[in-house]
């Protein structure tokens, strides 16, 4: 089987441009992201710190008026009682109010809804836990939507609660079912704050809460809300802008690590050609970066005693020979400025000097032709 020296040398060198080639992709990578670096620390230097929160208020009030009914025992005072007598309360009427406001101009929209919910427990003996055994929930009012400018938000309301008419149907369920329950009305005011402040998406949901014992014959009415309350509201994505903050420095010395070393393998080639200036070190690399799979290197010279020498013109020369014959070249670096290579057949010794032979360098015998000196 010849050695298909030609073959080799078109796929070696088709191998090593395509890797070249491909060192251009992380190059265009890298300075693309070097200018997308240089473009976010210009957006990053102009535009304010705090864009990344907004700070908003909320006041909230809850004001109620219990009702009796027509009574000699209870006239009407001007000072609200701590407690009020079951059996006389009417109604209790409730005023809520709302307000949310941000510092930042923007267009809010609300809802808000006020519901009651009764509920009927039982305490088991030898348990602290009470057990729910009917509840119902009525709502007081529809609810009601608007719109706020200037990043604020208002809503009130004025709701009845039908005290007398929710005591006097958990008496009935006690007669009825002959059950000790103990009841409580629950009073809910919602109220939800949704639109955009600076990018950033706002929901803000609140409640207020009033709670009215109906199985107590003299009874305090407790609220649970936050009159004022404030918050600082952070974008999603400010943890991300703040390790991109911290982190951008390393990333740019990994991008500029990148670059440098693809130019530097990009360019290796040229650097060698331009370092190996000798016309025969530039030869000698170029045949070795080619052909190095079909050549044996020796490190002493050959004895070619009793043999017979035959000089080819050049290499390409001794290349078809050794396809030919089927024999792999043999080189020698017979100085600093030589080195010999050569084809073993029989008795016979096909050779190629490259550079120029030393004095002292015995020649090969029957040379047919003067070696040639690149």
């Amino acid at each position: 089987m010849a050695l298909d020296v030609g073959k080799k040398y078109q796929q070696q060198h088709r191998h090593k441009r395509q890797w070249r080639k491909l060192l251009i992709v992380p190059i265009i990578v890298s300075l693309g992201a070097l200018g997308f670096f240089m473009y976010d620390a210009t957006v990053a230097h102009r535009a304010p710190e705090d864009t990344s929160s907004y700070t908003y208020t909320v006041d909230q009030g809850l004001v109620y008026d219990v009702s009796y009914l027509e009574s000699n025992y209870f006239a009407e005072t001007a000072s609200r009682p701590a407690a009020y007598v079951r059996e006389l309360t009417d109604v209790i009427a409730v005023d809520f109010s709302y307000l949310f406001k941000t510092e930042e101009s923007a267009h809010l929209s609300y809802t808000y809804t006020a519901t009651a919910h009764v509920i009927a427990s039982h305490m088991p003996k030898g348990t602290s836990d009470p057990k729910t055994v009917w509840d119902a929930s009525y709502p007081l009012m529809q609810a009601t939507s608007g719109s706020g400018k200037r990043g604020v938000a208002r809503a009130s309301t004025t709701v009845e609660i039908p005290f007398r008419q929710y005591s006097q149907r958990v008496a009935r369920i006690n007669s009825g079912l002959a059950l000790d329950l103990d009841a409580k009305a629950v009073v809910t005011f919602s109220v939800t704050v949704s639109g955009v402040v600076r990018g950033m998406l706002v929901n803000e949901h609140r409640t207020m809460k009033m709670t009215i014992p109906l199985g107590q014959s003299v009874y305090a009415i407790t609220t649970d809300y936050d009159q004022r309350d404030s918050k600082v509201i952070i974008a999603d994505d400010a943890t991300g802008r703040e390790w991109w903050r911290t982190n951008r420095t390393m990333l740019v010395v990994v991008v500029v690590g990148v670059l440098v070393g693809s130019v530097a393998l990009l360019m290796q080639p040229w650097r060698r050609r331009s370092v190996e200036r000798n016309p025969y070190r530039r030869e000698l690399h170029r045949i070795y970066r080619y052909h190095d799979g079909l050549i044996i290197r020796t490190k002493k010279p050959l004895d070619l005693k009793g043999r017979e020498g035959l000089s080819v013109a050049s290499f390409d020369d001794l290349l078809t020979l050794s396809e030919e014959l089927r024999t792999p070249i043999i080189a020698s670096e017979l100085s600093d400025e030589a080195t010999r290579f050569v084809v073993l057949h029989e008795a016979m010794v096909y050779s190629f000097l490259l550079g120029r032979e030393a004095l002292t360098t015995p020649p090969v015998a029957g040379r047919a032709r003067k070696p040639s000196s690149r």
